[in-house]
């Protein structure tokens, strides 16, 4: 179970993965999964929307999502490798010697699995201590400054070890390159709402993708018929409705 999944369902009161999948042989086959989570999320909770615009728009969000994936997946790794990964990891996760400053350990790995490289070639988004879902125009500019100075300092660390091993990946497949392009053509942000739950939807997260779609011309992929749309909203709006009856009730 990822914690994305055990939000939804703790949060949600809905199931959206019955645990018993076979193994995703691709990258593209586990993300189009995960968009898959977020819209049986929103087709089940009966509270997800706040009106049929608010319902049109998630619904052609997801719909959107789905018809993404692919563009975003690199060919190089659909197939693997797949790295450990910890959907929770930051900071805080690091235990360090308060005299030596040097590394003791790392805790908390309740949340890990194995995931596509992408997940971890992705920038950390904790630089700043804030999440990206709540980033304003300033705080994404401190981020890029913090992100440069900790690509510069894993560059460094790289050069070191491949001086001492006289070994190790091209300079385009280092963990610094692959971060500074995730980041530099809009990886980054895809791959922060692939992981969101709750926070998908958020304006701050869809603003920057958005700009990167324009650029590549993608702004209409994955735009759903309007005859399934329709549908969709007439069904949430029916679910809203009887879900304020029943809170009306129980207050009652």
């Amino acid at each position: 179970m990822t914690l994305r999944v055990n939000d939804i369902e703790a949060g949600g009161n809905v199931v959206v993965d019955n645990h018993n999948l076979h193994a995703f042989e691709t990258t593209t086959e586990y993300m189009q999964n995960l968009v898959q989570q977020n819209m049986i999320h929103l087709y089940e909770q009966r509270n997800s929307i706040d009106d049929a615009a608010d319902a049109r728009r998630k619904f052609i969000m997801r719909c959107r999502m789905m018809e993404l994936v692919p563009l975003f997946v690199s060919a190089y790794h659909d197939a693997g490798p797949f790295k450990l990964f910890c959907d929770d990891f930051r900071f805080g996760n690091v235990l360090m010697d308060e005299t030596t400053l040097k590394f003791t350990g790392v805790i908390d790995w309740e949340w890990a699995y194995t995931a596509p490289y992408q997940f971890l070639f992705c920038p950390p988004s904790w630089l700043i201590l804030e999440r990206p879902t709540s980033w304003t125009e300033d705080e994404e500019q401190h981020y890029e400054e913090k992100l440069a100075i900790f690509l510069e300092c894993l560059k460094d660390e790289e050069n070191k070890r491949q001086s001492e091993t006289s070994s190790g990946p091209s300079k385009d497949h280092r963990m610094s390159s692959l971060m500074r392009k995730s980041f530099e053509d809009g990886t980054f942000w895809f791959m922060q709402l692939l992981q969101e739950a709750f926070a998908f939807d958020e304006e701050v997260l869809w603003l920057n993708l958005e700009k990167i779609l324009c650029k590549r011309g993608l702004l209409e992929v994955g735009v759903s018929n309007e005859k399934y749309i329709q549908k969709f909203v007439e069904k949430k709006v029916k679910d809203l409705e009887r879900y304020n009856q029943d809170l009306q009730y129980l207050e009652d």
